[in-house]
């Protein structure tokens, strides 16, 4: 918690209480999926963007709550349009997810942006801001994306999630470089996978670390593939869903979780 909290006040210029407001995740998937059901309740409306992460819509329905679709459009550089919100969605709504930059138009968002949705969320019964801060530190060419808790007011209306598996240098290299220490050997299956094994080569000098990136991106690519291969049409276990007819999907899908757990 104090290295998080050391490394937000480095990187954003922005001050955590590590005990009061930093909470080490499974990884930030836990925290997003976990947080619908403190903040939905039955009925109640989440804003979610679209294109977006399935998981806060997924979160959202199994919370018993319903998504209200904001269109990332790029003549508004993929950016929410809070204005097109109807009133009755806005003030029904209980959170937002937001989510730069951004998976998967790869747009980006500045303090500007942030700010309107801080104001936003204050109209509308301080309705909560979820931002997927995961890219964060994804970038090129000088220019450093920046944090919603910059903004004033957001600490008091929001949480950001953030992932060390997508910060390479000060994230994946630090945490194997650490597991080297405590006497985990490169020879374990755990320390083999996608992104340990290539990182354990950078750092036993067999590859430079941009050339053990790109063998990431290239070993996940085709197990991305292979996982593509593992679904087929005909498979009577998978529920199949013509996404053109979201309107009736929804229903039926909500149909298929509620069964699932009940």
């Amino acid at each position: 918690r104090q290295a998080i909290a050391e490394w937000y006040e480095r990187r954003f210029g922005v001050i955590l209480n590590p005990d009061k407001e930093v909470l080490p995740l499974i990884g930030s998937k836990e925290g997003i999926g976990h947080i619908a059901l403190c903040l939905i309740e039955p009925n109640d409306i989440a804003l979610i963007p679209d294109p977006g992460y399935p998981v806060y819509s997924v979160s959202t329905l199994m919370a018993g709550g319903e998504p209200y679709f904001m269109p990332l459009k790029e003549e508004n550089d993929f950016l929410p349009d809070f204005e097109a919100i109807p009133e009755p969605i806005a003030s029904k709504a209980k959170l937002v997810w937001l989510n730069y930059p951004n998976n998967p138009t790869g747009a980006t968002a500045d303090i500007d942006f942030f700010e309107k949705a801080v104001h936003f969320a204050q109209r509308h019964n301080n309705l909560a801001i979820c931002h997927d801060a995961a890219y964060t530190e994804v970038f090129f060419e000088g220019y450093k994306p920046p944090s919603f808790m910059q903004v004033s007011g957001a600490k008091e209306i929001g949480v950001e999630f953030h992932s060390l598996s997508k910060m390479t240098q000060e994230g994946l290299v630090a945490e194997i470089e650490e597991l080297v220490k405590m006497g985990y050997s490169f020879s374990l299956p755990a320390m083999s996978g996608v992104g340990y094994k290539q990182v354990g080569q950078f750092l036993q000098g067999q590859l430079t670390l941009p050339a053990a990136i790109e063998q990431i991106k290239y070993e996940t690519h085709r197990f991305a593939r292979h996982q593509y291969a593992w679904f087929h049409l005909d498979d009577e276990r998978i529920c199949w869903f013509d996404v053109s007819h979201f309107s009736i999907i929804l229903s039926e899908a909500k149909n298929l979780i509620r069964g699932f757990i009940a």
